[in-house]
């Protein structure tokens, strides 16, 4: 039996994650996780537009602000410090060639000093097969790569966007933040050039977006829109990668026809060329992994659109934008929705679906259509103030079932295209568009648009589009799209898209998107997307990001968990504060340990949590007893935090049975301790630890105090079960 306890208790630990977060290491002050790497690269940065072309050229709108943006871009998320970037509106040759000399200067001045060195030349404006077309004066590709040749920086990267500018290719096929720019590792060598188009095409702009397409692209390719890999880095392969993309798509049914971006890269070493990072001082904008679809960004107030792109599902999208406030759009399935997301320097600002409002579309008319024609999705179908049927389609209904009512009464069913007050059914409501106002069925409602207001059904309710209100359902509730409001169920609540409100259910809330607000079951609330609010369950939550609490007997997020999960058992990725008899965080902090305590028991076991919360296992024996020295148990829950690199202060409580084989396992000790402790971390995968203790014991008539010397016995002797008292102490070992 002894040995059967042993395996099952061990089989416990097995269950835990045995790693040591790297995350929390490198987060620890004074830990070698954090540390400055040493600034070894210099990038600069030379950015040319050139709206005039020539007399016999049109002259372009935006090649003056595309260089200026493609600057913009490279100095906040790019590692180019503000005095090592250039920009040149309009220049001449002379001004051009004196540009780059300087630039030549400069670099070859660092590189004296020992210091890598990149260049980045970005050219936007008119030009032919032949070379840049700088007003009057004429740059040929010849010409320009010569003189680039002669800047000694160990990367160049040119970017043309102009006409033909695939000609230059040749047929192959403040604040210093640059850290990604000193990582060693396998840095790349040479020149890449890419150009907005091939040697025979015409590079187009566009007043709709208020840029040329390619550097539009790339722009936004830039600023996060083209990290395929999720490493918040992005190459110069993943930027060329996606400025074409997005341009060919925009320009296939372009009146000058479709642009296809061209490449010629001449580069050795292991690794692709780093463009830009998101960083910690960036604005960020982080979209949920769940969205998807086509997203556009317009600053505010201007309405100035700043980047698009189109989201697909799996991950989440990050975006380095200016800090300012945007109008966030998203296209999906024929349908509009709009946020608004305030951007803050330094600052992560996050958006899920349930952050989105859904809008009406713009109206639109077919060439040759009247005006009468023009149609919104937000036109209501004619009503009638009053409406009555028998069934479905016997009735008022079989005459013009597209009639809105403002009030309704069917019999047993009835259909209509909504109410704006009220519908009551007999037996159940079938509604092929809006309802605004009061729908009360004897067992279900159907409706095929949205709910603004209340649905009551003995069994269930089904929505085929949004649901804004109340519903109430003896069995279950069901929606198609996004819930906002109420849902009670009196057994289950199913919504296919997002809730920002609250669901109660007697069984199981389901939601296939996002949850915002609180989802209360008494068995099982089950969210496929993240979680911002509370989720409280008789049985199990199942959730991806939390960000709030989750309270349920097990809890189990399959990212991270901001906030609280408090049940016995607790999974997550990482979590703030997790509390239960066993908590499992993939990215959390696994140690083994030693240690004996005045109380003559020598134990060894787990301690694993995440972040300041920590749970302990642990199993042993009285060693220093004589005869059978018996088996003791414990589990334990405690709080730590780092005094200084190597120190680190921790408080826990435990609970310790110890069984005493002399008398069978009718015979057990119950010790409770707090354990106040520090630990001095020797080495990377060694510490020592040790700290005062207050034990209390619970001991049956005629049994052994554990107390090594003095305590305090709280009971008369004369009760059937004492409770004995005693500071003591507890040191120990813990393998990392």
């Amino acid at each position: 039996m002894k040995n059967t306890l042993l395996i099952l208790f061990l089989s416990l630990l097995a269950a835990s994650v045995l790693t040591i977060s790297p995350a929390e290491l490198a987060a620890a002050p004074g830990t070698s996780g954090e540390y400055d790497a040493p600034d070894t690269t210099r990038r600069f940065a030379l950015t040319v537009g050139a709206n005039d072309g020539g007399k016999d050229l049109v002259r372009l709108r935006y090649a003056n602000t595309d260089a200026e943006a493609v600057g913009q871009v490279l100095v906040e998320m790019g590692g180019v410090q503000s005095e090592d970037h250039v920009l040149l509106a309009d220049p001449r040759a002379s001004e051009l060639k004196q540009s780059i000399d300087q630039m030549r200067a400069n670099i070859a001045s660092e590189q004296a000093r020992g210091r890598r060195t990149e260049l980045v030349f970005y050219y936007s404006g008119h030009s032919n097969e032949h070379g840049l077309l700088l007003g009057t004066d004429h740059v040929p590709y010849k010409e320009l790569r010569g003189w680039l040749a002669d800047v000694p920086a160990d990367v160049q990267v040119v970017i043309l966007d102009s006409c033909a500018a695939g000609a230059a290719t040749r047929t192959k096929g403040g604040q210093r933040m640059p850290a990604f720019l000193s990582d060693q590792s396998g840095q790349a060598q040479g020149m890449a050039i890419l150009t907005s188009s091939s040697d025979t095409e015409a590079s187009q702009e566009s007043d709709a977006i208020g840029a040329s397409f390619f550097t539009y692209y790339l722009i936004a390719g830039l600023r996060g829109a083209a990290d395929s890999s999720g490493d918040r880095r992005v190459t110069l392969n993943e930027a060329y990668r996606h400025a074409f993309d997005e341009t060919l798509a925009r320009t296939q049914r372009a009146f000058s026809g479709a642009q296809h971006p061209a490449y010629d890269i001449q580069m050795t070493g292991q690794s692709d060329l780093v463009l830009t990072e998101l960083q910690q001082t960036n604005a960020v904008l982080q979209i949920d992994r769940h969205m998807q679809g086509r997203l556009f960004f317009r600053s505010q107030p201007d309405g100035r659109l700043v980047a698009e792109m189109t989201k697909y599902p799996g991950r989440p999208l990050e975006l380095g934008l200016p800090s300012a406030t945007y109008e966030v759009t998203l296209e999906h399935n024929d349908k509009v929705y709009q946020a608004t997301a305030n951007m803050r320097q330094g600052r992560t600002t996050q958006l899920t679906f349930m952050d989105f409002e859904q809008v009406s579309q713009e109206p639109t008319r077919r060439r040759g259509s009247s005006v009468a024609d023009a149609t919104t999705d937000a036109e209501a179908p004619p009503a009638v103030y009053f409406g009555a049927d028998l069934l479905p389609y016997v009735g008022m209904s079989s005459g013009n079932p597209e009639m809105r009512r403002t009030l309704s009464l069917n019999i047993i069913g009835g259909i209509s295209h909504g109410s704006d007050v009220l519908e009551i059914g007999g037996a159940l409501n079938i509604a092929t568009g809006y309802t605004s106002g009061v729908q009360i069925g004897g067992a279900a409602n159907f409706v095929g648009g949205d709910v603004n207001g209340v649905q009551i059904g003995g069994s269930a309710n089904i929505v085929g589009g949004s649901t804004r209100g109340v519903q109430i359902g003896g069995a279950a509730n069901v929606t198609r799209e996004s819930m906002r409001g109420l849902q009670i169920g009196g057994a289950v609540n199913i919504t296919a898209g997002a809730v920002n409100g609250i669901q109660i259910a007697g069984a199981t809330n389901i939601t296939r998107e996002s949850m915002r607000g609180l989802q209360l079951a008494g068995a099982v609330n089950a969210t496929a997307g993240p979680v911002n609010g509370v989720q409280i369950a008789g049985a199990l939550n199942i959730a991806d990001d939390v960000r709030g609490v989750q309270i349920a007997p097990v809890n189990i997020a399959a990212g991270d968990v901001h906030g609280l999960q408090l049940g016995v058992v607790n999974i997550a990725r990482s979590a703030d504060v997790g509390i239960g008899l066993l908590s499992i965080y993939a990215d959390g902090f696994t140690n083994m340990e030693v240690f004996a305590a005045d109380d003559g028991l020598a134990m060894i076991g787990l301690r694993h949590g995440s972040k300041s919360i920590y749970n302990t296992y642990s199993v042993g024996s009285r060693i220093m007893k004589s005869g059978n020295p018996g088996l003791a148990f414990s589990l334990g829950l405690g709080w730590r935090t780092r005094l200084s690199r190597n120190l680190e202060f921790s408080i826990d409580g435990t609970v310790t049975q110890v069984v005493d084989f002399d008398y069978g396992w009718s015979k057990t000790h119950a010790l409770h301790k707090v354990r106040p402790m520090l630990t001095w971390n020797i080495t990377d995968n060694f510490a020592l630890f040790g700290g005062p203790t207050a034990t209390l014991q619970f001991v049956g008539r005629g049994g052994e105090i554990f107390a090594p010397a003095r305590h305090w016995e709280l009971t008369d002797k004369d009760d059937v079960v004492h409770l004995a008292i005693w500071p003591g102490f507890t040191l120990g070992a813990r393998f990392f």
